[in-house]
């Protein structure tokens, strides 16, 4: 009988170290088009994501202005916009699904130009579950690599890159390139 607990407690030893190291949850990203042409929300599942803040600074004008020989005194410059990236897989293989129909285009179209707005459309990002802030800006790039396609060319698998910058509003510059 002993014999037998012990195989119990080791089999159940196993399983709460497998599943411990399981994820603990998904998070899922809704990405919603705030202005211009009206579109569904597209919520995607990404393993990770990145949100990033970088300020700029320049070594003081005073030369001669340290604290420390090697640590020069820093003047505060500007501040970029804070970004958020992920990366998405997408596999429509069993299934034969087109993943650029289904799930690209959708993306690319948050950074294409809107023609009513003359530029791409700010995007809200909520977090679910929402542990994290929502994220109000515009998308910079979406870059996809397929790796996996049909006989007759269908895309059935791809990785894609989201990155966006923060604005709170966004507008045509005065200048446009020509």
């Amino acid at each position: 009988m002993k014999k037998y607990i012990l195989h119990c407690i080791l089999i159940c030893g196993i399983a709460v170290v497998v599943f411990a190291d399981k994820k603990t949850a998904d998070i899922a990203i809704r990405l919603v088009r705030m202005e211009g042409k009206p579109a569904p929300d597209i919520v995607v599942y990404p393993s990770e994501f990145t949100i990033g803040k970088t300020v700029s600074w320049k070594k003081s004008a005073d030369a001669n202005e340290t604290k420390n020989g090697d640590d020069p005194v820093l003047e505060y410059t500007s501040a970029d916009p804070a970004t958020l990236s992920f990366d998405l897989f997408f596999d429509g293989f069993e299934t034969r699904d087109n993943v650029y129909l289904k799930n690209v285009a959708p993306l690319e179209s948050l950074a294409a130009v809107d023609p009513a707005l003359k530029r791409p459309p700010i995007v809200k990002v909520t977090f679910d579950p929402s542990g994290f802030p929502t994220f109000t800006g515009v998308v910079g790039s979406v870059s996809t690599k397929y790796t996996m396609f049909l006989a007759d060319g269908t895309p059935v698998r791809a990785t894609t890159n989201v990155t966006m910058e923060k604005a709170s509003d966004a507008r045509i510059s005065k200048n446009p390139c020509p």
